[in-house]
């Protein structure tokens, strides 16, 4: 994965997959398959981190739930309102007191160096990263707790209509065109 090197995707490729099409890209995911691999399989095409990052500062998106909205209309089809509202609780409250407070820091601190202080500013920047790493890592945790949460539902084959059904009942407010780099 291009977010965690040593993710365990390339070795998780099985015959039995569904597809999910990103512009002429094609990402296959094994039903097996995580949450966290799927996300960052299909986070590594560049029209998708730009979409994320696009609906994440203009929207207020919480980009993990919507990854996970990709990953359950795959896995498990159009998921209920009832499913979908319980598994908006946790990254809500996760994300508001772990993972945006992590991204303000590091945003903030991204200009901020002072050359008069007496550090150097290589070592503001590895503190900067560390920073970065930490929110990567608060991503992953709010990704597995997702996993775990849907791990009861019964699995179908789902489709891509099921991924943007998923999406709309999640991100009610964002306008359907605005998911396009992300599920089409």
């Amino acid at each position: 994965c291009k977010l965690y090197p040593n993710s365990t995707l390339a070795r998780a490729r099985h015959t039995n997959q569904n597809n999910i099409f990103h512009n002429n890209l094609v990402i296959n995911m094994p039903t097996n398959q995580s949450l966290w691999d799927f996300s960052c399989e299909l986070y590594q095409s560049a029209d998708v981190q730009e979409s994320c990052l696009q609906l994440q500062d203009q929207h207020s998106c919480n980009i993990p739930l919507l990854l996970f909205c990709c990953w359950a209309g795959l896995r498990y089809g159009a998921v209920s309102i009832a499913q979908l509202q319980e598994m908006k609780a946790f990254p809500d409250g996760f994300s508001t007191q772990v993972t945006q407070p992590l991204r303000m820091l590091r945003r903030s601190m991204k200009h901020s160096y002072n050359s008069v202080w007496p550090i150097t500013g290589d070592k503001w920047e590895e503190l900067r990263l560390s920073i970065k790493s930490a929110e990567l890592d608060s991503e992953q945790l709010l990704l597995e707790g997702l996993d775990r949460l849907s791990c009861a539902w019964q699995e179908v084959k789902g489709t891509r209509a099921d991924v943007l059904v998923n999406i709309l009942l999640c991100f009610p407010e964002v306008p359907e065109q605005e998911f396009k780099g992300i599920y089409s």
